[in-house]
Order: structure tokens, then sequence, then C-alpha cells
């Protein structure tokens, strides 16, 4: 292998070993709010909010709560 292949290819690492570490996670909701209306005293009711990941690392959830 010669050594513009060896810069070339070890440059290509760096980048996206670098872009791994020091991306930042964003976090992108298609909904951030939801209305159920009326509900009957004593209703169990339930919502999935989907979301995704659109940042360039890893996204961790570590507490949720509801307000």
């Amino acid at each position: 292998m010669s050594f513009k292949k060896i810069i070339y290819y070890s440059t290509g690492f760096l980048f996206l070993f670098a872009i791994s570490c020091f991306g930042k996670p964003s976090i992108q909701f298609d909904e951030l709010v939801h209305d159920f209306g009326k509900v009957k005293q004593e209703s169990e009711l339930k919502y999935i909010f989907t979301f995704s990941n659109v940042g360039t690392s890893t996204l961790l959830i570590e507490k949720i709560t509801a307000g």
C-alpha cells in the first residue's frame, strides 16, 4: 500500500471517528402535544409520541416525566 493511500484512509478514519465522538444528538418529535378531548372520569388513556434522533451521535433518554 502506498504512503498516499495510507494517509488518505487514515484521514477518512479520523474524520469518521471525530464525527461519531463529537457529534450531537438531536431529538425530533412528530407531534409535541396530544389532546384527548373529553374524557370520562377514571378512564385509562394512552398515546404514543413518536420521535427520531436526527443528530450525529447516540441519543440517550435518561428520564421521562409527564408535564
